[in-house]
């Protein structure tokens, strides 16, 4: 009897461990105040918000370009986010939800500068739908969302995107303990 209470006391300890399951990182809260949002780009104010007009889970998404709307479509125009706190270890899968809104075409992409590219325009998918994206980093550093055109004068204004983000997980498959849904230390489920 007390071995099982040891074993319930243990995965309670693993449940509540914020590194061994999927989260948030704070704009399910309806506000951004765990990311810097001090990036810009084109000469407009492309802020993030946490919006209630899309998400795929919960009530909020991240919602990059902001107050400005939809970003051109111009390689100068970006939006980008980093979480305050949460790092990222070398080899942890990075799962996002992603949907797009779009005007006209245009060749965009949303990435890490730390992980690498969730999805671009040449990757994409139908606008109104979401994505779910995983990638294992090959890094380690803090979380951070950029959403950038790539045209160099070919569609320009007349192209436009909005980028919502939801759903962020953290899957840690390098820090020696067998956590989330890992059949084994660091290896099987989302590793």
């Amino acid at each position: 009897m007390r071995a099982l209470r040891l074993c319930i006391i243990i995965l309670f300890l693993i449940y509540l461990s914020p590194s061994a399951y999927p989260q948030n990182l704070g704009f399910e809260m309806g506000n951004m105040s765990y990311w810097a949002t001090t990036y810009g780009g084109g000469g407009q104010t492309y802020t993030t918000i946490a919006s209630s007009n899309w998400s795929s889970e919960g009530n909020y998404s991240a919602f990059l370009g902001g107050s400005y709307g939809y970003i051109l479509d111009f390689d100068n125009h970006f939006a980008a986010i980093n979480h305050t706190t949460q790092m990222v270890r070398q080899n942890d899968l990075v799962c996002i939800d992603i949907r797009k809104e779009t005007i006209g075409i245009g060749n965009w992409k949303l990435y890490s500068s730390l992980i690498g590219t969730f999805k671009s325009a040449t990757t994409g998918f139908a606008d109104g739908t979401h994505n779910n994206t995983c990638i294992a980093s090959p890094s380690e550093g803090k979380l951070d969302l950029i959403v950038r055109g790539l045209d160099n004068g070919g569609c320009g204004s007349t192209c436009q995107v909005r980028i919502f983000v939801d759903n962020i997980r953290i899957y840690p498959c390098n820090d020696t303990i067998r956590n989330g849904d890992e059949t084994d230390v660091d290896c099987g489920g989302h590793c």
